[in-house]
Order: C-alpha cells, then sequence, then structure tokens
C-alpha cells in the first residue's frame, strides 16, 4: 500500500452553514390574548392551532421571557413555501441529467478535502470492520476543528480501490460523496454546471434528476 499522504484532496471550502430550522415569529405589540407582549394573531382568528414555545406574555429583568404560544400551521410552513418559490426561479427547474459512470475521477485527482462526521466515522469504520478509533487514526485527520479522510501520494482517496477503480465502503460514503455531483458550487450558474459536465462523464447524462432532489442534496452539505 503506497504511504497516505496528510495533505488535503477533493475540495477546497470554507465553513458550511445551515439554514435555521425554526422560523421565528413575533415582535412587540398585542400578544394572542390581547394584551402587550410579543406581537401575533388574536387566538380566536387561529382555527388551527400548532403549539410552539416562542413567544410570551411578560417580561423579566429587561428581557422577553419565552413561554407556549399558538400560531397558526402557515407561519411554521414559511420556510418551505420560501423555498418552493424560489424554486420556480432557478436556473435549473427542470432539473439535471447524471448518472454515475464508476470511473472513479471524484476519488482521485487534485488534493482536497472528503468532510466525515463522527457518525460517518462510524459508520465507515463497521464497513471495514474496525472500531471508530481505529478508523480515525489510520485514515482520518483533522483540519482545524473538522476532519477529512487521508489521501494517497497520488492524490487518490484513501477509500479509493485502484485496481478495481472503484470506492472501497462505497455502501457507508460520506454525505459529501453521496450528493456529488449537486453540490451548491456545482449547480449555482450554468457556467458552473458546464464546468463541472467537463470533469464528470457521468454530469448532463442519462436520467434527469429533478428540482426538488438537486435542492434537497444542496442544503445537505455546501461546498
Amino acid at each position: 500500500m503506497p504511504a497516505i499522504a496528510n495533505r488535503s484532496r477533493r475540495v477546497r471550502m470554507g465553513p458550511a452553514f445551515r439554514r435555521p430550522a425554526h422560523v421565528f415569529a413575533g415582535r412587540r405589540g398585542i400578544s394572542g390574548d390581547g394584551r402587550k407582549g410579543i406581537g401575533g394573531p388574536p387566538k380566536e382568528a387561529c382555527p388551527r392551532k400548532v403549539q410552539c414555545p416562542m413567544a410570551n406574555r411578560g417580561r423579566s429583568g429587561g428581557f422577553w421571557r419565552f413561554d407556549t404560544w399558538t400560531i397558526e400551521p402557515w407561519i411554521l410552513n414559511l420556510a418551505g413555501d420560501r423555498d418552493s418559490a424560489m424554486g420556480a426561479n432557478v436556473w435549473y427547474h427542470r432539473g439535471l441529467r447524471f448518472q454515475c459512470t464508476g470511473c472513479g475521477d471524484c476519488c482521485t485527482g487534485d488534493p482536497g478535502y472528503v468532510w466525515v462526521t463522527a457518525e460517518e466515522i462510524a459508520a465507515l469504520a463497521a464497513q471495514v470492520g474496525l472500531s471508530a478509533a481505529e478508523f480515525e487514526a489510520t485514515y482520518v485527520r483533522r483540519v482545524g476543528l473538522r476532519k477529512s479522510l487521508l489521501e494517497y501520494e497520488n492524490g487518490d482517496c484513501v477509500m479509493f480501490d485502484p485496481e478495481r477503480r472503484s470506492c472501497r465502503v462505497y455502501e457507508a460514503r460520506p454525505r459529501q460523496c453521496r450528493t456529488w455531483p449537486f453540490w451548491d458550487s456545482n449547480v449555482r450558474t450554468p457556467e458552473d454546471w458546464q464546468q463541472t459536465c467537463r470533469h464528470c462523464p457521468g454530469c448532463g447524462q442519462g436520467p434527469r434528476v429533478s428540482m426538488a432532489e438537486i435542492q434537497r442534496r444542496v442544503r445537505l452539505l455546501r461546498i
């Protein structure tokens, strides 16, 4: 086995950002029961309610005290409605074609990173018959506050089998590999996608992947 180089590989990226999971609503104004407090619709105007621990009626120590308040479900669905509205305006609203050819090109080449989480390390370790600690000590390196798979001196991923030109842990591959090629950096513009197609023979070929599926993958990991 060739020596493992402690270099970066695969992608160059800044910190990943996640969209907040909650939609926070409410301002100073009239509370649900008509008194001064966090603003919101009157209770009688809410025929369907969803319990939401994000509003209150009262202050303590100069700060608003949070309690349970009821809001209409459409407020909780604002994030989803926003994504749907934005989807109608994205350039790939009709979807994009992709079918993996198994060429292995995305596992080799220039240095970069394959980011892995603790859960992914555990899954990868189970796939090769090691404990999570053993796998991390052998195949993972720390990059700042994050962790990435190692690579060989020629730039190939440490999990890449050069003889079969395939991934040794394909069933447990990290989400970065699972979401390829639908990364934010690859589908931001038509030009970005064309550039990706020039390097990946599966891009632009095969069945059409829906806009919804593309956006789902983009949200999983920002690269």
